[in-house]
Parts: structure tokens; sequence; C-alpha cells
């Protein structure tokens, strides 16, 4: 490679880093969104590996009824409230990119702050997971900037 290709290779990086970022950043929010369902729905736990304080006795019940307890608060009766966890907004600014996860629509948005209201902000990410989205992260941008470069 010339010194000429080395630099129009970095031209091309530096121009394409607006929708690397936003592609990255959407993957990151992606795959911590299937980290937290994931977590809650098998463990029954919060970021902090604590399992979440019981449901409402009636609301036990209901689920028991329906055949939908499986000993632990896992968030999930009909599995709408995961399903409309989505990524709800995308933005750039600067050097700044922003992805936000949240509800699409009201009824999710209802049980997400009744959940948090019971539970805590039951969407945070374990320090483990945190650490496991950075990895992945790191990898997929190595691998991308070397792309660049080559």
């Amino acid at each position: 490679m010339t010194l000429d290709e080395l630099i129009s290779n970095y031209d091309n990086l530096l121009n394409g880093l607006d929708p690397i970022m936003l592609d990255e950043v959407t993957t990151i929010a992606q795959d911590g969104l299937v980290f937290v369902d994931r977590r809650i729905t098998r463990t029954g736990t919060n970021s902090s590996g604590k399992t979440f304080p019981d449901y409402s006795p009636s609301y036990k019940l209901e689920k028991k009824r329906a055949g939908k307890y499986r000993g632990i608060v896992d968030l999930t009766f009909t599995g709408e409230m995961w399903r409309n966890i989505k990524i709800v907004g995308k933005f750039q600014s600067g050097t700044m990119t922003t992805v936000r996860v949240g509800a699409s629509d009201a009824k999710t948005q209802a049980k997400m702050d009744n959940n948090a209201d019971l539970r805590g902000d039951f969407m945070n990410l374990s320090e483990q997971e945190l650490a496991d989205l950075v990895k992945d992260s790191q990898e997929r941008l190595f691998g991308t900037i070397t792309g660049y470069l080559e």
C-alpha cells in the first residue's frame, strides 16, 4: 500500500464514521435489550443479581391459574411487554450518537412504568452484561476499522 492509498483509506474511514457509529450503537442497544430480557425472563433477577420482589398475591394466583408462574418474577405473562420494547429513537449530533430503547406503545409504557415503580430500574444492565457489550463492540469496531485500512 502506498502512502497516498493509506491517506485515502483514512479519509474514507473518517467520512464513514457517522454511519459506522450509528450502526454500532444500534447493535449495542439491541444486544443490551436481549441481555436484559434473557436475564429477567430466565432468572428473575435485577442487574445486581438480586431476585425481584414477589408479585402481588392476586397477580401471582392469576399467573398460576394460567400456568404461567415458574417460581420467579420474570415480568412476563404474554410476552407482549418484551416484544414491544424496541429502539424508539436514533440521534446523531456532532460526535454524539444516541439510540433510545423504550416502549413502542402506550400500553407497554404503562407496563414498564408499573414494573419500574414496583421493582426499580429493571432495564439496567449488569456489570457482566455491560462488559460483554464493550468486548463485542471493540471486536466489531476493530474489524470494521481494519477493513478500511487494508
